[in-house]
């Protein structure tokens, strides 16, 4: 498993990448960068209706391996099996043969050690099932929008291949006086024409060296992280995506941990963003000097104030599942409601950049031809 780590040695942050095949190897972050297109959705909704019913795991993937009437993956399911016969928990033979976040895998072993494995594949179905279904969401949205984005961008290419050049060179022939769009137009096509390439090779680089510095410079990512939550264009839909998962976390996990403090210690143990990581770390530490939730500004800093009064007003710990879950629930549908209004609105952005560009040149190319008085 190739992954990015993040290690924090005497408060100071370091970033990598490793290819180590040992998954249980610990850091202060660690996320694969490659996600196998494996899901185990599948998988785990049926050993959830096989325990459910009170068959055990090994019982569960022996049927489910040895059916085809289920849409799993019948060699990866064996080998799990063969793992399981031969005493791999099964939450570590999920993390060799799924790409999973780490925060999955120690829910299943929450549920082994439990016993209510059933309880623990059901909760955690849905999350997989609910990312998934946002994923095919933001997909779906984008297909149009890229069809006629990477179609307009091939037609501008031409135009400014062979369509310009031509009609510059007629243009020239007759000593025609170009109008100031389209010495734009006319600049455009000669740019793209002549560097086209270099430009996106240029693109690709600033990308990948992007990319790199959040790896090997996690304080960048850090910062970065910082600003998109406090000062982002899209603040609101980053807070909302966090919250939900954060409480979704939070309403499983405290019926197994049983305090406010150990649940959050072990969403702080299995996030991957460093800025919440650091956040919710800070947190935890004044907790532990005495400090209430009310006096914690670090608070404010990825909670919403509704969810810090909410949080506040938790003087009962027989509620505190319930209301948490109730934050859930609300942070979901506002996120689903963030995300629809970005997603209409992408499309048309797309399609109206790339139709200016094509409009500048095609006009551009058109006002001389009318000026000379080819065109009635």
């Amino acid at each position: 498993m190739i992954y990015k780590y993040v290690d924090r040695v005497n408060e100071k942050f370091r970033g990598g990448i490793s290819a180590d095949k040992n998954v249980q190897t610990k850091h202060y972050i660690k996320k694969p960068i490659f996600k196998t297109k494996d899901s185990p959705l599948n998988l785990f909704k049926l050993l959830q209706l096989l325990t459910n019913e009170g068959m055990n795991l090994v019982d569960a993937f022996d049927l489910v391996s040895e059916s085809d009437n289920f849409n799993v993956d019948r060699k990866k399911s064996k080998e799990m099996l063969n793992e399981l016969k031969n005493g791999v928990p099964f939450s570590e033979s999920v993390a060799n043969h799924y790409s999973v976040d780490s925060f999955i895998i120690s829910f299943l072993k929450i549920g082994e050690d439990s016993g209510d494995i059933s309880e623990i594949l059901q909760n955690v179905s849905d999350y997989i099932e609910y990312e998934e279904d946002i994923s095919m969401k933001i997909k779906k949205a984008l297909y149009y929008p890229t069809f006629l984005l990477v179609m307009g961008l091939a037609l501008l290419i031409f135009i400014s291949k062979f369509v310009a050049p031509v009609f510059l060179n007629v243009l020239s022939d007759f000593g025609t006086a170009l109008p100031f769009i389209s010495n734009i137009a006319f600049g455009l096509s000669n740019i793209l024409a002549s560097y086209g390439l270099q430009i996106l090779l240029v693109l690709i680089a600033i990308y990948l060296s992007f990319k790199l510095l959040i790896i090997k410079r996690p304080i960048f990512d850090y910062n970065l992280r910082k600003f998109i939550y406090n000062r982002g264009l899209f603040k609101g839909l980053y807070r909302d995506k966090f919250q939900y998962l954060f409480f979704k976390k939070f309403s499983i996990i405290y019926k197994y941990q049983g305090n406010f403090e150990d649940s959050l210690k072990f969403i702080y143990n299995e996030e991957t963003d460093i800025f919440i990581k650091k956040t919710i770390g800070d947190i935890i530490a004044q907790i532990r000097f005495g400090e209430t939730i009310a006096e914690i500004d670090e608070f404010n800093m990825i909670f919403s104030p509704l969810s810090r009064a909410m949080i506040i007003s938790l003087n009962r710990e027989d509620v505190v599942s319930e209301t948490t879950y109730k934050l859930m629930k609300f942070y979901e549908k506002s996120y689903k409601n963030r995300l629809d209004v970005l997603l209409k609105l992408i499309g048309p952005i797309m399609i109206s950049f790339i139709g200016i560009l094509v409009a500048i040149i095609a006009l551009g190319i058109m006002m001389p031809i009318f000026s000379m008085g080819y065109v009635e």
